[in-house]
Formats: C-alpha cells, sequence, structure tokens
C-alpha cells in the first residue's frame, strides 16, 4: 500500500497529546514540531486522523515539497504535482499560504504565493485535460494548504475544509467558550478518560461535552458526517471527494469508530450561576448526543457536586471584581473538596492567586494567539 506523509496541526502546548493520540491510530515515524505534529501512514492512517482525532485541527497529506526561492520555483513545483488524478475540472479548490520565517522577498506576500500555486494548478489541468477548476473559498473540494519556510515550500492538501475543532454541535458560540479541540487537550493532559468528572463553572460546557464524549468513545467525525447526534453543520470532509479516495479504507475507518462507541461509564457533572450559559450547554449537549450522559444544572459553585477531578475554565476575560470573586468562589468550593485533582485554565495568572492554593503542574497552551496556562492543584486534607 502507498504510504503517504501528513502533517496534523494542533493549538500550542498540545503537540506531545496529539503525537500519543495519532500513534494510536497507526501512525509511525512520527515528528513533533511547534503547533503540529508531522507522520507517515497510509490512506487508512490519514483516514482514521480526521474521524477520529480530538486535538488536531487540520489534517493534510503531503504532496510536495522542496526549495522554493522564487516565484517561479514555486510554479514548478506545483507543476511537478498530478493534479489530474487528485481533482476534476468540474471540481473546486482553495490555497492558503502561511509563511513561517526567512522567506524569499515576495514569496512573503501569502496572497500571491497563493495565486501563484493556484496558477500551476489550473495550468496544468488545462494543458492536461482542457479545462480547470473553479474557486470556492468556504467549502472546496480540494483545500490546498502552501507553507514556505525558510527557502523551502510544502504543499499539501487539507483532508477536511474546516477546521476540526468545528464539530457541528454548536450552532452559535458563548462569547468565553473553549474551542472544542483545546477543551479535549486539556482533558487529555489531566487525564480524565472515563473517570468521574465535574465542571463546577461550566459557561457553555465545552469541557463537559468533549468529556462526555471522550469518555463513549464517539469520534468528533461521527458528528460531522450525520452519523451520531443531531449536529446542527454537517457536512461531512473534503477527503470524500477526492478522486484517488480509497472508499474501502475509507468505510472500514468510519465503520470502526460507530463499532467503538458504548455506554456512558460515568456521568459527568456541569454547573454554572448564569442561566443563558447553562441553556447554551444544554442545547449542544442535546445537538452532540450526549444530553443524557450529563447533568448540567444552574447553581452557585459553592452548590456544585463534589468529585475527585474537577476541570474548569473559570472566567478571566471579564470585568476584574466579577473574575476576583469568581476565583476566590471557586477557591472555597475546592477546599471543601479535600483530596481532589483540580485542573484550571487561566489566561490571567495573577487572579490565580484568589485561589490561596498552591500549584501543582503547570502547562504552558495557546489558543487564537493567546497564551493560557493550564494549572493543576491537588487539595489535601486540612492539617
Amino acid at each position: 500500500m502507498l504510504v503517504s506523509r501528513y502533517h496534523a496541526s494542533c493549538a500550542k502546548g498540545l503537540e506531545p497529546q496529539l503525537a500519543s493520540e495519532l500513534s494510536r491510530f497507526g501512525a509511525s515515524d512520527i515528528e513533533v514540531s511547534s503547533r503540529g505534529v508531522e507522520f507517515e501512514g497510509e490512506a487508512r492512517v490519514g483516514y482514521a486522523a480526521v474521524v477520529n482525532s480530538r486535538l488536531a485541527t487540520r489534517v493534510s497529506e503531503v504532496l510536495a515539497r522542496g526549495e522554493c526561492r522564487t516565484a517561479d520555483d514555486l510554479y514548478a513545483l506545483g507543476r511537478s504535482v498530478r493534479w489530474r488524478d487528485i481533482i476534476t475540472p468540474d471540481q473546486t479548490l482553495r490555497v492558503e499560504t502561511r509563511v513561517g520565517e526567512r522567506v524569499p522577498r515576495g514569496l512573503d506576500h501569502s496572497h500571491f504565493s497563493s495565486l501563484t500555486l493556484k496558477n500551476a494548478v489550473v495550468d496544468e489541468l488545462r494543458e492536461k485535460v482542457g479545462s480547470r477548476p473553479s474557486i470556492d473559498t468556504n467549502d472546496p473540494d480540494l483545500p490546498l494548504g502552501l507553507y514556505l519556510h525558510r527557502g523551502d515550500a510544502i504543499i499539501a492538501r487539507a483532508l477536511s475544509s474546516h477546521s476540526l475543532h468545528k464539530r457541528g454541535y454548536r450552532a452559535a458560540m458563548h462569547k468565553a467558550a473553549l474551542k472544542e479541540t483545546l477543551a479535549a487537550g486539556c482533558l487529555a493532559i489531566a487525564g480524565v478518560g472515563s473517570s468521574h468528572f465535574v465542571d463546577p463553572m461550566c459557561g457553555s460546557g465545552t469541557l463537559a461535552i468533549e468529556a462526555a464524549l471522550g469518555s463513549r468513545e464517539i469520534a468528533p467525525g461521527l458528528l460531522r458526517l450525520g452519523l451520531f447526534g443531531d449536529a446542527v453543520q454537517r457536512g461531512g470532509f473534503a477527503v470524500q471527494r477526492w478522486r484517488d479516495l480509497d472508499r474501502d479504507a475509507w468505510d472500514a475507518v468510519v465503520a470502526d469508530a460507530l463499532a467503538r462507541v458504548r455506554p456512558a461509564p460515568a456521568r459527568v457533572f456541569a454547573s454554572d450561576a448564569h442561566p443563558a450559559a447553562v441553556a447554551l450547554a444544554k442545547r449542544d449537549a442535546r445537538a452532540a448526543g450526549v444530553a443524557d450522559d450529563i447533568d448540567i444544572r444552574c447553581r452557585d459553585v459553592h452548590d456544585a457536586p463534589r468529585s475527585e477531578i474537577v476541570v474548569s475554565n473559570p472566567p478571566w476575560d471579564v470585568r476584574i471584581g466579577a473574575a476576583k470573586d469568581a476565583w476566590q468562589a471557586l477557591g472555597h468550593y475546592l477546599k471543601a473538596t479535600p483530596g481532589a485533582a483540580a485542573f484550571l485554565l487561566s489566561g490571567n495568572m495573577p487572579l490565580t492567586r484568589e485561589l490561596r492554593l498552591r500549584t501543582t503542574t503547570r502547562w504552558r497552551l495557546q489558543n487564537a494567539g493567546i497564551d493560557l496556562h493550564f494549572l493543576r492543584y491537588d487539595v489535601y486534607p486540612p492539617p
């Protein structure tokens, strides 16, 4: 079987967890880089990654790579790919360029480089088959990515035209909501798995929903495919429209994902003091198909149930007085739960002092350009 090179991107700080996840899908020759992981595998491995990964924001297959110092170099690299085996003139494409460090002048303009690669694709097809595909910037059949870095270029095709954090169960986003992939990454770091779990400040419920999906081994891709839950955003993946899709391998990956779904091993508890946030959490849990697996209630943090594992994203980007009150209340809640391990996400480290607890471990993460800290607190009984 043909082995391809793939790249999976993720939030900064989640690379080790993503590498571990990909290895479970059969990935080999894994190389960790900043904000991503490269790996090798047959088509089945790439399909498994896009259907099953909870942490990757994008999975792409590398089509070509080489030295690239001029527009002519880039054009020639683009023409080296047998596009007629990949896309038909009746289909659509999109090119997105990411510019790294020390990119030669001219190529450092992302729009120009995207246009150069697009021209290479359409010229190749026009010469070989007589016509060319059109452009679709929203949901193309062939989402191409171009990465330029220190005189080299990588051309890759993404298996999904949309970011994989968009599971499909969320119609509207609460202003403080976590990206689903980052929430799943935090849960992976915390080692929640099938353990009893509480989020006493759940907001719109992303952590709780991702915990329920994970504990039941529900692959995120099943929601996008319309095979589980009642997702409000469906449509599948671009890879399903590729000319060279290995249909048998794809069907086997999807069937395996469906077969792994199991009953909830433990109930998830989530609560928040704000009725609007709780309403969003309940709606999204229904769309994800896990409403019966999560106890979501509107209640103050002091009334939240107790658990040995607490994972939460307390408010840190609101009015400072309100945020301090929230962290102080959370500190009182945790101190009343001796023996608990609490994992908290924050983008405002001074606020964490309001807990009056000592950090055991910290992880640096990043989301949408915002530096975050994921903090572990071990709550010991009073002496």
